[in-house]
């Protein structure tokens, strides 16, 4: 991703993540004492975030070095592992949170297999995902391409989408990131979240810019 795609990304993501995570502490009210898991996240999210709880551990796919780093009582774990696969045991967790991930993980079978997982490992649940009914494709920040099927996708990234324009990925790398993100609707996430609420983000107050699944304690 070019300099300028990626600094519009952030900033886009700087805003929204910032709103969307004081409605997080409004809704599921973390304590102190919580240990939470973040599937896919940073630790500079949570460093920003003032942390929320005793222990955070960071999953993700690829870690180069395992690391656990302490702040301000806070014991923040970066872990490698597969969200559709996790190493622990049900209830493991007081927190599970997770931002722009599912999206990443591969095909419905994928998603259902990260959602099972999330579900067992803890009793307060927040999980994020841009809207596929939204206008505007998150990644590739153009209108309407993701409505489109893979691979039509797959020819239009390149040369219309202002990933492409700007950052002129060779056509390998446009059909890798395309079969990798699958963005999810409403009623998909109803399904795979069953028990949860959803909540609808808006863009302009109108336009359902993403869907959270969350239940509180």
């Amino acid at each position: 991703m070019s300099n300028i795609v990626s600094k519009i990304y952030r900033f886009n993501g700087k805003v929204f993540r910032g709103r969307r995570f004081i409605r997080f502490l409004e809704v599921c009210k973390p304590r102190p004492d919580d240990k939470i898991i973040d599937i896919g996240g940073t630790t500079i999210f949570w460093k920003n975030a003032k942390l929320v709880g005793r222990k955070i551990d960071i999953i993700n796919i690829r870690v180069k070095e395992s690391t656990v780093v302490n702040i301000n009582g806070c014991e923040i774990s970066e872990i490698e592992g597969d969200a559709r696969a996790l190493p622990f045991t049900d209830g493991d967790y007081d927190v599970v949170f997770s931002n722009s991930v599912i999206e990443h993980v591969g095909d419905w079978q994928d998603q259902q297999a990260f959602a099972h997982e999330a579900l067992r490992l803890g009793k307060i649940l927040w999980i994020q995902t841009p809207a596929k009914e939204f206008f505007i494709e998150p990644h590739f920040l153009t209108c309407f391409i993701h409505w489109f099927p893979k691979q039509i996708q797959k020819k239009l990234v390149r040369n219309f989408s202002l990933w492409g324009i700007i950052n002129r990925p060779t056509q390998k790398d446009v059909d890798g990131i395309v079969d990798e993100i699958r963005l999810l609707t409403h009623k998909e996430m109803k399904i795979l979240f069953p028990g949860c609420k959803i909540y609808k983000e808006r863009f302009l107050g109108f336009f359902v810019k993403s869907y959270t699944a969350y239940r509180n304690r």
